[in-house]
């Protein structure tokens, strides 16, 4: 499917440009854009594993709606050479 989305109206299209869309297949779950800032994500994948970041966003975020069984997800234990951020 194609679509003309919003650009710049004064590029070479009059504002608009088209793309093209893929549907979510059923067994996954449509992609969320999160502004987060490179130090911080980075240190969150070291501490959560680069491909469970979206899990433990999804159990926080289960668990801060107030989903029915969520729980708040675990931290990781901090080492003794990593300096208490609080």
């Amino acid at each position: 499917m194609t679509v003309d989305i919003h650009g710049n109206p004064k590029g070479p299209h009059g504002g608009y440009a088209r793309a093209t869309m893929w549907l979510v297949k059923k067994t996954h779950t449509p992609h969320r854009p999160i502004r987060v800032e490179d130090d911080l994500w980075e240190e969150f994948g070291r501490l959560a594993g680069e491909r469970n970041r979206s899990a433990i966003l999804r159990d926080f975020i289960a668990w801060y709606v107030r989903r029915r069984g969520a729980v708040l997800p675990k931290r990781p234990v901090p080492t003794e050479d990593e300096p208490s951020k609080s």
